[in-house]
């Protein structure tokens, strides 16, 4: 089991915990149009949470803040002092437990503006 070493070494008894599963592969995407290629994605998603989601319900220290369907992700705060991240890492499906990070919009910088080629 993969666990980031910025949880282990934490000692915070809050932890914000990314918990990964498997994703889709890609035949699974294959010669759909969009629509059903999103519809997949999030099934996917659905089935392959659904232990860390059950696990959660059932389990005082844990609480679900958000899921993610594209990346196939739960992100979690987990305390400490009720669940351990080897106890959450023994999910069925977990593949990798990570901190949590700040995701940016690729493109401008912050306070940069746009030159849209025309003037005003």
């Amino acid at each position: 089991m993969n666990i980031d070493d910025a949880l282990v070494s934490s000692d915070d008894r809050y932890l914000t915990v990314v918990v990964r599963v498997p994703s889709a592969g890609p035949a699974t995407l294959r010669g759909r149009d969009r629509t059903a290629r999103i519809d997949s994605l999030k099934q996917h998603a659905a089935r392959t949470q659904a232990p860390i989601q059950e696990f959660a319900q059932h389990r005082s220290g844990v609480t679900v803040i958000n899921n993610f369907w594209i990346a196939n992700a739960v992100v979690l705060e987990l305390d400490t002092n009720s669940v351990s991240l080897e106890q959450l890492a023994r999910v069925s499906g977990v593949e990798r437990l990570h901190a949590n990070f700040d995701v940016e919009k690729h493109g401008n910088t912050p306070g940069e503006e746009t030159d849209s080629g025309g003037r005003g």
